[in-house]
């Protein structure tokens, strides 16, 4: 209609897109609530014991979850469906618990798996016709910063990244 909203997706892949972003776009933001909540409880100096081992388990499946869908994406509708394998290793491999200040124990190996990846899952052909994805996701605070910020840094970056392409699908039609 003249509103620039559709009836109906165009094709089962942009109705799976749409789906995609959605999911993702609710599980980053409950990643970043998880990091404010760490943060507010390092305040008042209760980021210990059970509190802050639900908060970081909290924030590992979310992050599990993050790399899940992305998987889901690579095997359904991505045009690198053999990219799912890093998810899937990525998936396997163990993630470090959190810190009260919010920084977790990552290793550098992980890391650099997790950016090879991501960097063949955001390709530009993937689901964005223009680099600022990729871009965005590749910056290097995330990509050269130390492994301890590596999910807070990139919780609040994948946010900005998943509205943008939200708010552009929707004024593109």
């Amino acid at each position: 209609g003249s509103t620039g909203e559709r009836s109906r997706p165009f094709s089962v892949r942009d109705a799976l897109m749409g789906f995609f972003l959605a999911l993702k776009g609710e599980s980053v933001l409950a990643s970043i609530n998880a990091f404010e909540e760490l943060r507010r409880l390092d305040r008042a100096g209760e980021a210990t014991g059970v509190a802050l081992r639900s908060l970081s388990d909290v924030l590992n499946a979310i992050m599990r979850l993050n790399i899940c869908e992305a998987v889901l994406s690579n095997l359904s509708f991505a045009f690198w469906p053999d990219n799912a394998r890093a998810g899937m290793a990525l998936l396997l491999a163990p993630l470090g618990a959190f810190r009260a200040g919010g920084q977790q124990d990552l290793s550098p190996e992980w890391l650099r798996l997790y950016l090879a990846w991501n960097a063949n899952f955001i390709w530009p052909s993937h689901y964005c016709p223009d680099m600022m994805c990729f871009t965005m996701l590749a910056m290097p605070s995330l990509a050269l910063g130390p492994p301890e910020q590596f999910q807070y840094r990139r919780a609040h970056t994948l946010f900005w990244v998943v509205r943008s392409t939200q708010i552009t699908r929707r004024m593109c039609g």
